[in-house]
């Protein structure tokens, strides 16, 4: 058994057993894995997109591993949030969770959640540019698109940093709509 510790992104919470909780976390070091803690009821609940810290014990049990002294480095504020923008969040998550596979390397996707997860006036537009991004990372992000605007937006997606993503301002309803119909491709 082996032991090592690092900062994870919670991306969906499952109860295992009734004193068991499942954990689908994505980190820098590890990228996803599938791992499991014992309820208690000293700790603070956890919740998705918490980045927190926590040693992980190595077991070959179901490849679902163990984890304990759990530190929470930070919480997704929720507060003063719209509910389109949650909304996409736990989305961003979802999909996240479904398109990355285990054990890839895919350290640019976290530092993103990092990213999103500090930015003081976050909305869904740029969660949309933030999921974007990403599947320029998966190399799943279409080359070309019909619409000019969209075009452009792809372009300057694929060649700037998320911090620089981040500063997009505005999209009208129109381009937001065919943005997200193209995410659902």
């Amino acid at each position: 058994m082996s032991i090592f510790k690092t900062s994870w992104v919670i991306l969906k919470i499952s109860l295992l057993k009734e004193t068991e909780i499942l954990f689908d976390v994505f980190s820098y070091d590890y990228w996803k894995l599938k791992l499991k803690a014992k309820k208690s009821k000293k700790e603070k609940n956890l919740d998705v997109w918490y980045i927190i810290n926590f040693e992980v014990n190595v077991k070959k049990e179901n490849h679902i591993h163990e984890i304990k002294n759990i530190k929470i480095k930070s919480e997704f504020d929720y507060l003063w949030k719209d509910y389109e923008t949650i909304f996409e969040y736990l989305e961003l998550l979802k999909w996240i969770d479904e398109k990355c596979p285990f054990g890839m390397p895919i350290y640019e996707i976290f530092h993103i959640l990092q990213e999103i997860n500090n930015f003081e006036n976050i909305t869904s537009e740029k969660i949309l540019f933030s999921q974007w991004k990403i599947l320029h990372i998966l190399w799943l992000l279409p080359g070309e698109h019909k619409n000019e605007k969209i075009q452009k937006i792809l372009s300057f997606i694929s060649k700037e940093s998320i911090k620089n993503i981040l500063k997009l301002k505005w999209l009208d309803e129109k381009t937001k709509v065919d943005l997200k119909n193209v995410l659902m491709k």
